[in-house]
């Protein structure tokens, strides 16, 4: 299994560390997914609305390896989860209260920054 200690290993041992060990182990991290953590959700069971809970899995399932960042409109989050305009709304607008979610940009297809703590990078 390749990791990023194996990865500046190799580099160290071609010669290369001090050329290329820093990007190589951003980039090993840069592809590795990130992926809500279940352990961190956990301790929001007790505060978080069931449909709250739906949307933020809805939108952890559209996370890249770049960052915590999803692009995607509630027209699609509406398709996804099943649930109406007025519910999805109300849901985001719970996830931002508690802290889990950041709106970013126009409403039209929105982007939201998922609060890191609730993420994990991995498979």
């Amino acid at each position: 299994m390749v990791n990023a200690l194996n990865v500046t290993m190799l580099a160290d041992s071609a010669g290369i560390i001090g050329l290329a060990g820093a990007s190589l182990e951003g980039e090993y991290f840069r592809q590795v997914p990130l992926k809500i953590d279940p352990e961190a959700v956990t301790g929001l069971l007790s505060e978080i609305s069931g449909t709250a809970l739906k949307l933020f899995f809805a939108l952890g399932s559209k996370l890249g390896s770049e960052n915590s960042i999803v692009e995607i409109s509630t027209a699609e989050l509406e398709t996804i989860t099943h649930l109406s305009k007025q519910t999805v709304r109300e849901g985001l607008n719970e996830l931002q209260s508690l802290g889990i979610i950041t709106r970013l940009g126009p409403n039209v297809r929105r982007k939201y920054r998922l609060n890191e703590i609730y993420l994990k990078r991995g498979k």
